[in-house]
This record gives C-alpha cells, sequence and structure tokens, in this order.
C-alpha cells in the first residue's frame, strides 16, 4: 500500500527544514559522502557491511567508529566533526553544566528515527517533538521539591 504523499514522513521532516536532508540518505550517498566530502574512500566497505544509511549517521561517534574498523584518529576527528555539522549538532562540550538537559530534542529524535521498523519510519519531528515536550529533563528533586545536591 502506497502512502499518500500528504502524509509522507520524509517529505513532511524536509518541508519542515528542521531536520537535514542527510537523515534520509541511502547507505550508497553516506559512501558518497565520505568519498567525496571527506575525501576517505577507504571505508566505504565497512560502512557498506555495517549498513550506515543516514538514520545511523547519529552513531558515527568517537565511542562507535573504532568498533566498526576506524581507528586512525586524525580519521575519527575528521569523521565525527563532519557529521555533527551535517546533522546539525552542537560539539560535545566537556564542562557542559548539568542544569541543562542531557541532549537537545533533534539529538533525541535522531536517535529515535535510528530504529527500524514501521513506528520509527513513520515518526516526523513535529509528532516526536509533541510526544516529548512534556517530558523534559529535571534534576533529582527531594520529597519537598528542593534540588538534590550531588557529591
Amino acid at each position: 500500500m502506497q502512502i499518500p504523499d500528504y502524509e509522507n514522513p520524509k517529505k513532511l521532516d524536509l518541508k519542515s527544514g528542521q531536520v537535514p536532508a542527510c537523515l534520509y540518505w541511502s547507505c550508497d550517498e553516506v559512501c558518497d559522502f565520505f568519498k567525496s566530502e571527506l575525501n576517505l574512500p577507504e571505508y566505504i566497505e565497512t560502512l557498506k557491511s555495517n549498513r550506515i544509511d543516514g538514520k545511523r549517521l547519529i552513531y558515527l561517534d568517537a565511542k562507535h567508529l573504532p568498533k566498526i574498523g576506524i581507528v586512525d584518529f586524525k580519521h575519527i576527528m575528521l569523521i565525527t566533526k563532519k557529521v555533527r555539522e551535517i546533522l546539525l549538532m552542537n560539539e560535545p562540550y566537556w564542562n557542559r553544566s548539568i542544569s541543562f538537559i542531557p541532549r537537545e530534542t533533534l539529538e533525541l529524535y535522531y536517535e529515535a528515527k535510528s530504529f527500524s521498523g514501521a513506528k520509527s519510519d513513520n515518526l516526523t519531528y513535529n509528532e516526536f517533538t509533541e510526544s516529548v515536550e512534556d517530558a523534559k529533563w529535571e534534576p533529582p528533586k527531594t520529597n519537598q521539591g528542593f534540588i538534590m545536591p550531588s557529591y
């Protein structure tokens, strides 16, 4: 059954302008990005064997790259920087205040979209923000409503 265009999650996300197009890249488009933008064609087979598509770009960070065979530190720095740029993510800040929410809404959306299945495929950014809007992070509080001290 074909989904009508007005209900297509990809088109709704791209039309809203809040989600970058790279989220919907195929594995071949990710490989093209590595070849043309990063000048790292040696990792194309690694990307294909691990089925890295646009939905899984969020996992290309310094923690996960060595697990799939990318161990050159300069390449890891380049890949993570460019992936953060195209996904519109902030650079991790080592001195980030614990009073901030753990992650931005867009990053949480990427994580939700990274799974396979109908629920993830049909999820749009607007639907996601409506469902998590009430679930904003708050620091742990005591029974009296005071913020608990950290030791």
